[in-house]
C-alpha cells in the first residue's frame, strides 16, 4: 500500500517530465527563435529607416542641384551644334557693340575645338570706340554672356581723337546636353 503514493508520486512526476519535454522546451526553443526573428527584423527596420532617410537626403539635394543647375544654365546661349551657338553669341555680341555704339569693323566664325569633352568655336571680331563705349560693351558681355568668355584682347590707340581699336577673340562654348 505505502507503493501506491510513491507510484502516484513517480506517475504525476513522469506525466510533468514529459508534458516538459514533449511540450514546454519546444514552445520555450520556439519562443526564443520569435524573440530572435523580432530583433532580427526590428535590426532590418531600422537600418531600412536609415536608408529611407539617407534617400530622402539625397532626393533633397538632387533637387536642389538640379535647380541650381536649371538656374545657371538658363542663361548660356543653346543651339544644336557648336556653329549654332556660335552663330548666336555673335549676334549678342555685336548687338552688345551696337548698344554701346561702338563701330563694328568686322566679325566672323573661327575655328572650332575640344574643350574638357565640350565644343568651343572662336569668334573673332573688331570694333572702333572711344575708353567708355568700349568698358560698357565688355561689362555687357561679361554680365550678360555666360556661354561666352573672353580669349584675347587687344586694344590699339591712334585711331583718331579719343579713339580706340578693338580686336578681341571670344570663345563660344557648345554644352550639347542643352540642345536647342
Amino acid at each position: 500500500m505505502r507503493l501506491i503514493p510513491v507510484l502516484g508520486v513517480t506517475f504525476w512526476l513522469a506525466l510533468l517530465f514529459g508534458w516538459y519535454k514533449l511540450l514546454f522546451l519546444p514552445l520555450l526553443s520556439a519562443r526564443h527563435e520569435l524573440d530572435h526573428q523580432i530583433v532580427q527584423t526590428e535590426n532590418e527596420l531600422s537600418l531600412l529607416h536609415q536608408d529611407i532617410k539617407h534617400y530622402a537626403e539625397l532626393a533633397e539635394k538632387s533637387a536642389i542641384l538640379e535647380a541650381e543647375l536649371e538656374e545657371q544654365t538658363r542663361d548660356l546661349i543653346t543651339g544644336a551644334n557648336p556653329m549654332e551657338v556660335a552663330q548666336k553669341a555673335q549676334e549678342i555680341i555685336v548687338s552688345f557693340a551696337y548698344e554701346q555704339q561702338l563701330e563694328v569693323v568686322s566679325y566672323k566664325v573661327g575655328r572650332k575645338r575640344k574643350w574638357n569633352g565640350l565644343y568651343v568655336v572662336d569668334l573673332e571680331m573688331e570694333f572702333n570706340g572711344n575708353t567708355d563705349q568700349i568698358v560698357g560693351f565688355l561689362k555687357d558681355v561679361d554680365e550678360s554672356c555666360y556661354s561666352v568668355r573672353i580669349k584675347k584682347v587687344n586694344i590699339s590707340s591712334g585711331m583718331g581723337v579719343g579713339l580706340h581699336g578693338l580686336s578681341l577673340v571670344f570663345e563660344a562654348l557648345f554644352v550639347p546636353s542643352l540642345g536647342g
